[in-house]
């Protein structure tokens, strides 16, 4: 079975990042991360994303990078700035800003 989405984990901890994608690949997708702004917009020009999941950390100025980065290789990526106060995790985020695609 393919995966649901595919999605781009940018977040400043490699541990953060390596729990977020197990719990999307125990709910149906699939994706990688990365911690460095311009990875993600090197890493998209291989791979197709449907999803760039930031972690709240990130300053804004990084975010920004990221995402001019990936859209000039994926126009169509949808972006969610994840935060911890709102009680989501990240499998509502991936539902949330995917809609009817997941």
């Amino acid at each position: 079975m393919s995966p649901r989405a595919n999605i781009l984990i940018l977040d400043l901890h490699p541990n953060i990042s390596a729990g977020v994608l197990e719990l999307l690949r125990a709910s149906g997708f699939d994706g990688d991360s990365v911690t460095i702004a311009e990875a993600a917009g090197k890493i998209a020009v291989t791979t197709h994303f449907d999803l760039l999941l930031m972690g709240g950390a990130i300053p804004f100025a990084e975010q920004d990078l990221a995402l001019e980065n990936m859209r000039r290789s994926l126009p169509d990526i949808q972006l969610r700035r994840n935060s911890p106060f709102d009680g989501k995790g990240p499998v509502d985020y991936v539902i949330e800003a995917l809609g009817e695609l997941v």
